[in-house]
């Protein structure tokens, strides 16, 4: 209570970095493990992992995450409670 939309703002944003990047890193983790498995035991080939594809995917969580957070925040309903502790 008291927080100002900036600062709700700024800790929804490293929120995002956060939780993006954790799920990012997890996420293209274990789909290097599943491809891995796949291209090594059906196809008996060599598997080599894409960097490219791999910072996609972390910075596409981390895009989804913050942008997401900031579209809640932006269509919440914020009520002026400062009224109700006013004695005149």
């Amino acid at each position: 209570m008291g927080a100002k939309n900036k600062d709700i703002r700024k800790i929804t944003i490293i929120e995002g970095f956060i939780i993006g990047g954790i799920s990012g890193v997890l996420s293209s983790l274990i789909s290097e493990i599943i491809s891995w498995l796949i291209i090594n035991n059906v196809f008996y080939s060599k598997y080599y992992p894409n960097i490219f594809i791999i910072s996609s995917i972390i910075f596409a969580t981390i895009a989804i995450s913050i942008i997401s957070s900031l579209v809640v925040i932006a269509n919440m309903k914020i009520e002026n409670y400062s009224d109700m502790f006013r004695m005149d």
